[in-house]
């Protein structure tokens, strides 16, 4: 995670990203939604900070086999105003990986402001590939 956030410059993820004692990671809650959410409600935004729970540090360093994305179609939502991903990465990693990509004017957490084109965008999605 670490070497993602620090591709390009703009993430705010490397300042705000704490670890528990039990070794799983979490934004700081007070930094949640500048962070993560920054386009959602202060509700929503309190909510998803209070509830979340990252993978443990360090786990992006083992092993984990062959990238799935090199086998199934792939799309990615590049969130153009994210401040844990910079958009600049996401087009990258995008990129990489063949992706069909669909870029949005929204923060790391789309389903927060926009719950309902989310779910349409991966409908439609979904009906792509089950008629493929």
């Amino acid at each position: 995670m670490a070497d993602i956030a620090h591709r390009h410059a703009g993430s705010l993820l490397p300042e705000h990203l704490k670890r528990a004692e039990d070794g799983y990671s979490y934004v700081d809650r007070a930094a949640y939604r500048k962070v993560m959410a920054a386009d959602a409600t202060e509700q929503r935004a309190a909510l998803a900070g209070a509830v979340q729970k990252f993978p443990r540090l360090g786990i992006d360093s083992a092993p984990s086999g062959a990238p799935a994305w090199r086998e199934v179609p792939r799309h990615y939502l590049v969130a153009a105003e994210d401040r844990a991903l910079p958009a600049a990465t996401q087009r990258e990693l995008a990129a990489r990986m063949g992706a069909s990509t669909t870029e949005w004017t929204t923060g790391h957490g789309p389903m927060y402001p926009r719950p309902a084109d989310l779910a349409t965008y991966l409908d439609a999605i979904a009906s792509e590939a089950e008629h493929a």
